[in-house]
């Protein structure tokens, strides 16, 4: 999966693991304008799990 996303330009931290792969969300929202209190990598999680129903996690101030 993590060989798929980078293929397709989608930033992940590196290497993937065998249990998650974990999105760069800096990376992902760069040139977005966002501000800490936005919380769009919560967002990006529900979004994910609404349209898609795919369970993720944000991680941190950013995620």
């Amino acid at each position: 999966m993590g060989g798929k996303l980078q293929a397709n330009d989608i930033p992940i931290l590196s290497p993937p693991g065998d249990h998650a792969v974990y999105l760069d969300m800096d990376k992902f929202f760069f040139g977005c304008d966002r501000q800490l209190g936005d919380f769009a990598a919560v967002g990006f999680t529900l979004e994910l799990l609404k349209e898609y129903g795919i369970r993720a996690a944000e991680v941190g101030a950013f995620g």
